[in-house]
C-alpha cells in the first residue's frame, strides 16, 4: 500500500515538473487580435434606391485631397460605372493628404483635387452582370440582346437617375464638397463604355470629359452606330470644350490560337476595334466645335486588361488640365 502511494506521489511530482518545464519552454500565446471592418481613409459610401430605375445602388466616394483653389466654385468629379470594381482600382491611384512618398506626390502633382464617385450596386457584386446589362444598354429591341442577362434597354432611365437623383443627392449628403457642374467626367468600360458614348450622344452637356473603355458598340446590331452621322448633325452641341477618349485593346478582336474557336468567332463578329474606329471617324467628321477626340488602340490588351488600364489612366484625364 505504501509502495503504491509512493509511486503515485512520484508520478504526480514528475508530471508537475514536466508541466512547469513546458510552461517555461513555451510561453502562453498572446490574446488573438480583434477583427474589425476594413475601411479606406478619405472614402465614404452610401446606398440609394432610384425612383427612375427601381434599382438600389451603392455609391463609393473618394473625397478630395485638398481645398478649393481661390475663385474655384466647386470640385471636379469623376463618375465611374461598375463603381465597386472601378473604385477599388482607382483608390490606390488617388492623391491623398497622408502620402509620404515624394515620388508619389510628384507623380500626382498635376491633378486638381476632386471627387471620385463610383456607382455600384447594393448587391455588393463588383460587376453586377444583370443590373448593369439593364442600366447601361440603350435598347431592348434585340433578340437575344446577350446570352447572360434577361433585361436590357434601361440607359435613358439610368441617365435620369444620374442627373436628377444622384447628383442632387450628393449635394445634400456632402454639402462641404460642392461640385463644379461644368467639370464632370464619366468613365465606363464595356457596356459602361457604350453607356458613356450613349450619354455623349443624348446629353452631351452633362459631362465635360468622357472616357469610353472597350465600348460594346456591337450591342443591338451596332445600335449606337446606326445613322450616327445624321444623329451627330442633328445633335444640339453644347458650347465649350468636350474631351472624348475611346480606348480598345487589339486582343479584343484579333484571333488568338490559345482561345477556343467559338471565342475567336465571337470576337471577330463583335468587331470591337473596327467599331471603335468607326465611331471615332464619325465624331471627327462631325461639325463639333470644341471637341477633342482621342482613340487609343493598345497592343497586348484584352477586354479585362482594358478595364484595369482605364481605371488607372482616367484619373489624369479627369483631374488634369
Amino acid at each position: 500500500m505504501r509502495r503504491r502511494e509512493s509511486l503515485a506521489l512520484s508520478l504526480r511530482v514528475t508530471l508537475a515538473l514536466l508541466a512547469s518545464r513546458q510552461a517555461w519552454a513555451e510561453p502562453a500565446l498572446p490574446a488573438l487580435p480583434q477583427l474589425q471592418p476594413a475601411q479606406l481613409d478619405h472614402a465614404q459610401t452610401f446606398e440609394l434606391t432610384s425612383r427612375h430605375t427601381g434599382q438600389r445602388y451603392r455609391i463609393w466616394l473618394g473625397l478630395p485631397d485638398g481645398p478649393l483653389a481661390p475663385g474655384q466654385r466647386g470640385y471636379p468629379a469623376l463618375l465611374a460605372l461598375d463603381g465597386q470594381a472601378a473604385f477599388a482600382l482607382m483608390e490606390p491611384q488617388r492623391a491623398r493628404p497622408e502620402l509620404r512618398s515624394e515620388f508619389r506626390r510628384a507623380k500626382m502633382s498635376g491633378r486638381r483635387p476632386g471627387l471620385v464617385l463610383g456607382i455600384g450596386y447594393a448587391s455588393g457584386d463588383p460587376i453586377d452582370v444583370d443590373a448593369r446589362a439593364l442600366d447601361y444598354t440603350p435598347t431592348n429591341h434585340c433578340a437575344p440582346c446577350d446570352k447572360l442577362s434577361p433585361r436590357h434597354g434601361g440607359a435613358p432611365r439610368f441617365l435620369d437617375f444620374i442627373e436628377l437623383e444622384l447628383l442632387p443627392t450628393l449635394a445634400r449628403v456632402l454639402p462641404q464638397v460642392p461640385l463644379d457642374p461644368q467639370q464632370l467626367s464619366l468613365f465606363g468600360h464595356s457596356y459602361g463604355g457604350q453607356f458613356t458614348l450613349y450619354t455623349l450622344l443624348n446629353r452631351p452637356a452633362l459631362f465635360r470629359r468622357y472616357w469610353a473603355s472597350s465600348p460594346s458598340l456591337w450591342f443591338g446590331d451596332r445600335f449606337l452606330l446606326k445613322d450616327l452621322a445624321a444623329r451627330l448633325a442633328a445633335l444640339d452641341k453644347p458650347p465649350g470644350e468636350r474631351r472624348v477618349h475611346i480606348a480598345v485593346g487589339l486582343l479584343e478582336q484579333a484571333a488568338d490560337p490559345s482561345r477556343t474557336a467559338e471565342r475567336n468567332a465571337r470576337l471577330a463578329a463583335n468587331r470591337m476595334v473596327d467599331n471603335a474606329r468607326d465611331f471615332s471617324a464619325a465624331l471627327r467628321a462631325s461639325d463639333w466645335p470644341g471637341l477633342r477626340l482621342s482613340l487609343a488602340e493598345l497592343p497586348g490588351h484584352d477586354h479585362g486588361a482594358m478595364f484595369m488600364q482605364g481605371a488607372a489612366a482616367v484619373l489624369d484625364f479627369a483631374f488634369g488640365d
